[in-house]
Order: structure tokens, then sequence, then C-alpha cells
């Protein structure tokens, strides 16, 4: 195992190999998350007519979270116990709607030709042996990334923590070989970007059923080189992002979709360490865009061969 470097997979992981995962197939695929709607959940409502289009992003949907809660405050006052009441039990169903559609395509999505540029960075990866961080819920994103090497499995067939940490959890208990609880993984919103009432505060990643959060940002700190791929860096999950950006004298590859996405991905990056500018000076950086398999791959390549 490499103590120096360290690879952060978000959602865009799992969509680049063709996984439904964005969160237009989830309204579009989720039967949970209509019924709910249809049935009086004023949240799933709000989150179907708000966000429902083909740019959205998971950090889109916890947005949606947090201005929700802003309005019910803004309209009944804060310290509503009923109404806060009821929004846990509609954020309960959300999460369980997400939590069964990320079951279901984890079981019913097939290979296909797009994940072939990704497995090949995945074996780049691989050649240091490096530690992974994961915001991802499906056992897709450990698959994909650990390939046949056993060492990201204990002896009992439970996931090596010191290898794959999954911060938000995970639809699949390895351990047991069965489902977990669909209260086991982490949906909300970052309270260090995000405030809302006391009330409402159910909604904060940082109350939920985390994974270590000392040892992520442990983790975090001791890296030399930031492998990040398929992330937004957006608001939802600033206190990670904030620590893996206030670093100096780093190394990072930042892979990226387009150039519109790139630019989002620099101002994001801003925000979370004060200036990119200096960022930039602080750093080194390397942008690789995906749609570019060869060049990306061998400029993949040619970084690590360092850390090796």
């Amino acid at each position: 195992m490499n103590n120096n470097v360290l690879v952060i997979l978000g959602n865009g992981y799992d969509v680049a190999q063709g996984f439904p995962s964005r969160y237009k197939d989830f309204y579009d695929g989720s039967t949970d998350l209509k019924v709910y709607a249809n049935n009086g959940n004023k949240l799933c409502k709000h989150i179907i007519d708000t966000y429902n289009s083909e740019d959205t992003q998971w950090s889109d949907l916890e947005e949606g979270l947090y201005f929700f809660s802003l309005q019910l405050t803004k309209k009944n006052g804060e310290g509503n116990k009923a109404v806060a009441e009821r929004f846990k039990n509609e954020f309960n169903e959300l999460r369980s709607a997400l939590f069964n559609y990320i079951h279901t395509i984890g079981q019913k999505s097939k290979l296909v030709e797009s994940q072939n540029a990704v497995m090949g960075l995945s074996v780049e990866w691989m050649t240091v042996k490096p530690q992974y961080l994961t915001f991802n819920y499906s056992t897709v994103t450990l698959g994909m990334a650990s390939g046949i090497d056993r060492t990201f499995w204990n002896a009992d067939d439970s996931i090596n923590p010191e290898r794959f940490v999954y911060q938000h959890g995970s639809v699949y208990n390895s351990m047991k070989a069965g489902v977990n609880p669909s209260d086991s993984i982490v949906l909300g919103i970052d309270e260090a970007e995000q405030k809302v009432e006391q009330l409402h505060s159910f909604l904060y990643k940082s109350q939920q059923k985390l994974s270590n959060l000392r040892m992520a940002m442990e983790l975090i700190d001791h890296k030399s080189l930031y492998i990040i791929y398929g992330c937004s860096v957006g608001d939802s999950d600033a206190m990670y992002f904030k620590r893996i950006f206030s670093q100096k004298h780093k190394e990072y590859i930042i892979y990226y979709y387009n150039d519109t996405a790139l630019k989002q991905i620099k101002s994001n990056i801003g925000k979370m360490c004060g200036s990119y500018a200096q960022f930039e000076i602080d750093n080194n950086i390397n942008y690789l865009p995906i749609s570019d398999v060869v060049i990306t791959r061998n400029k993949t390549n040619a970084i690590l061969h360092k850390y090796i």
C-alpha cells in the first residue's frame, strides 16, 4: 500500500462506466420517489419539480434539501416541532428511495464499452497501490477500482478500511454478505457552508453515520498526490474539499469531463481554498480530460511513475 497517494472518487466514476447513477437517472428510474411524492411527501415533490434536468448533479440534490429547509423556516417560523418532524420523516423516505434505487442499479447494470477507459485509469492507479476515499454508495465503485486486487478485502471478506473508505456508507454490507439498512448511507448538507435551524440539523452529514471523520482528515493530510475523479467539488462536501485543497507543496491529478466542467471545478476549488491563483502557485496541478483516453492514461502513468 502506498501511503503517499489518495484516490478520491465521486459519482462521476460510476457514471463514466455507463451506470445510471446520475440524479436524472434517479428521478426517471425511481418508483419509490414518485410514490412518495404522490402520497404527500412535499420534499420529494419539491426535488422532482425543481431539480429535474439533464445537468443536475448529486450536489444539486443535496442543495435542494438545504433550500427546502430554509423555505420551511421562512414559512412556518423557527422552532416549529410539528413541521420539523414531518420534514424528518419525508427526508427519511427520500433517502430510502435513493438507497433502493442505488441497490437496484448495482444488481442489474451490465458492463458496457464506456467502462474500458475508466478501467484503464484504474489499472494505472493500482500500480502504486493507493488508498481510496469514496463518496459513492455502490459496490460497483469498489469492484471496478480494485479489479482482482485482494488487498482491498480482509480475510473475512469485509472491506479493508486501510485501503478503501466508504465515507458516506454503502448499500452493501460485505461482512454480512447482505444489504445494509437504508439509513446507513449519508445524504444531506455540510454545516460548514449550509446552516439550517437546529430542528433541521438531522440534514447535517456530520450528524449521520459517517465513517470516522478524524481518520478521513488524517488520510487527506498525510498524502503527497491526490487523484480526483468524478467529484463536482461542491458545497455539500465542503469539509473534505477544503482540507484537500488547502494543502501546500502537493501534487494533484484532477480529471474533468469538458471545458465547462473544468471551469466550474476551478471556481469551486477557489472557493474552497480562498485563492485559486495561490493554490496553483503552492502546488503542482494536472488537469486531464477523460475524453482523451490514450493521452490521459499515458500522462497518468508518467505522473504515477514518480510514486512507485
